[in-house]
């Protein structure tokens, strides 16, 4: 872990100290309903929502599921999960108030 300043920067394989505008937190709660990437995968969602409804085929659904996935990555967004447990955290190395993500 290294610190500028009140910056605290981490690196772990898997984990992030930083969400980028297109990344798609997981969880609930108005922080992750109004998070810029969780918007627009619920606009990607809504946008195939006629085509996913009409589709019979579980087949033809799990493609369009894989197609928003790879949607999400292209455009370099992560499906992140906020790490708040204290446990996590101290097998981390990370004191509170440290907001770390699970990718």
């Amino acid at each position: 872990m290294e610190s500028w300043g009140s910056i605290v920067r981490f690196s772990r394989p898997g984990y992030v100290a930083q969400l980028n505008e297109n990344d798609v937190q997981l969880g609930r709660g108005a922080v992750v309903l109004k998070s810029e990437g969780h918007i627009r995968f619920r606009k990607l969602v809504s946008d195939n929502r006629p085509e996913y409804t009409s589709s019979g085929r579980h087949a033809v659904k799990d493609e369009m599921a894989r197609r928003i996935i790879r949607t999400i990555g292209d455009r370099g967004g992560r499906f992140v999960r906020k790490i708040e447990s204290a446990d996590e955290r101290g097998a981390l190395g990370l004191p509170q108030g440290i907001p770390a993500w699970k990718i």
